[in-house]
């Protein structure tokens, strides 16, 4: 939501804190890594509706990291894959010959 918000400074001042202004350099590698980390996890979480908002979140690939968007191309789950298949760039089409592959 405050990406997406109009004022300048808001943008600036998110970006400085996901990016871990100010922060050494380990603690930067932490930050980045807690925040990949949580979003691994809430892919392999089992309840749907948990994965649907990752899906819905990340179904234009541009907004996703690569791996979470490739992983919610191959849940089993129609429901989850379908918003990020529809909208699959070319380095994603792996994922979609595999899903034709197992189903």
């Amino acid at each position: 939501m405050l990406s997406r918000n109009e004022d300048v400074s808001v943008h600036c001042a998110l970006a400085r804190k996901i990016v871990g202004e100010g922060l050494d350099d380990d603690e930067k590698r932490n930050l980045w890594r807690m925040g990949f980390t949580i979003l691994e996890t809430l892919l392999r979480d089992q309840l749907v509706s948990v994965r649907r908002i990752l899906s819905e979140a990340f179904s234009s690939p541009s907004d996703a990291p690569r791996d979470i968007f490739m992983g919610l191309a191959r849940d089993a789950d129609q429901e989850i894959a379908a918003p990020v298949l529809s909208g699959s760039p070319d380095w994603a089409k792996c994922a979609i010959a595999e899903r034709e592959m197992i189903f």
